[in-house]
């Protein structure tokens, strides 16, 4: 096995053309130590186990107990190994992750390496599994929210930059601009809470690649749970699924069920009112009959046609005051009673952000 001696490890000394290349003593210290580790007692040959010194065949221990003990020359021979896997060197990777912030140093950090290998240890087999195969092997939509919510706690910087790609990639999924870093990568807090939502509301055994099917698959009981857990990418995924899939798109969506503050910005991301959503998954909850399997892009459809709705699931659905729903509800109901037959102080005047024209609806 050939290592490039990283330039912080020769000794000044070797500027003298006379005297031979020098490691420095303390990185052949840190080298023994290493070498100790690969022997594990065997007490092999010298040339045997620099053989086996091959940082893309070390295991996830012999990996964390070689970082651990921060030897320079295999530092450096773990990030060019790394760098080579093309599902990481495609990455618009920061600089912060490698030593002095400098790409061209060629060492990733002590810490990203050792937040990485423990980010990767959730998928390995066994603790005597090769680091490298699983890394060149990985597939991003494979994987398992309840896997990823343990891997991101990790904080490793190349999976969090990773996963932010994999998560703008996804169909239909739309990420609020708050929520992403100076590098347009989600933050460390938010990739965090985004995981630990999905996988509780959603089922931990769910792979990434289903997420684009989101909006099909999606039941009524999972909505709910999945709007009590904090997470901002998630609010601002809720208000887009809601609205995308009502019929009538926003133009369904009444200005007074947006999020005040969001509606105040130069460009309103639009997120729906907290309380607002609340009260229109309560509504199509009862529409349901309080089926947690209910699909809710179905629930919605449903909505929509008020001839299919009995009297006392209307009375459930209107109890609950969503501006949406209600406005849905209206909207098929006043064509039926007849716009000149209802009274007008049962009527209000509503608008849209997007439309200047108001809205004639039942309050």
């Amino acid at each position: 096995v050939y290592f490039e001696i990283h330039a912080s490890v020769i000794d000044a000394r070797t500027t003298d053309p006379e005297i031979p290349n020098l490691i420095v003593e303390d990185e052949l210290v840190r080298l023994k130590d290493v070498i100790l580790i690969i022997d594990n007692g065997n007490n092999q040959s010298l040339n045997e186990l620099l053989d086996l010194l091959n940082p893309s065949t070390l295991s996830f221990t012999q990996m964390n107990e070689v970082i651990a003990i921060d030897s320079i020359i295999i530092r450096g021979a773990i990030t060019t190994n790394i760098d080579e896997v093309e599902l990481i060197n495609t990455l618009d990777l920061t600089t912060d992750i490698y030593e002095g912030n400098d790409p061209q140093s060629g060492l990733l950090t002590k810490i990203e390496l050792t937040n990485l290998v423990a980010a990767l240890t959730y998928l390995a087999a066994d603790p005597t599994d090769a680091v490298l195969p699983v890394v060149e092997t990985l597939d991003p939509l494979l994987l398992n929210l309840g896997t990823l919510e343990n891997m991101v706690t990790e904080q490793s910087v190349i999976l969090r930059i990773l996963m932010s790609d994999q998560l703008k990639d996804t169909d239909g999924f739309v990420i609020h601009p708050d929520a992403l870093d100076s590098n347009d990568h989600v933050t460390q807090t938010e990739l965090e809470a985004l995981f630990i939502a999905f996988s509780l509301s959603l089922g931990a055994d769910l792979e990434i690649g289903d997420l684009s099917n989101l909006t099909e698959t999606i039941t009524i009981g999972q909505m709910m749970l999945l709007d009590t857990q904090t997470s901002l990418i998630k609010d601002g995924m809720i208000s887009k699924l809601i609205v995308d899939n009502l019929p009538g798109g926003k133009a369904a969506v009444r200005t007074h069920a947006y999020d005040a503050q969001d509606l105040l910005k130069s460009e309103p991301f639009g997120l729906l009112d907290q309380d607002e959503i609340s009260r229109m998954f309560n509504a199509l909850y009862a529409l349901s009959n309080s089926d947690d399997d209910a699909i809710l892009m179905d629930l919605t459809s449903e909505i929509s046609d008020t001839s299919t709705i009995t009297l006392d699931q209307i009375t459930s659905i209107v109890s609950e005051s969503s501006i949406i729903i209600n406005s849905m509800v209206s909207e098929n109901l006043m064509p039926s009673i007849g716009n000149d037959k209802i009274h007008p102080d049962a009527l209000e005047e509503n608008s849209t952000p997007d439309e200047v024209l108001l809205t004639t609806e039942i309050k």
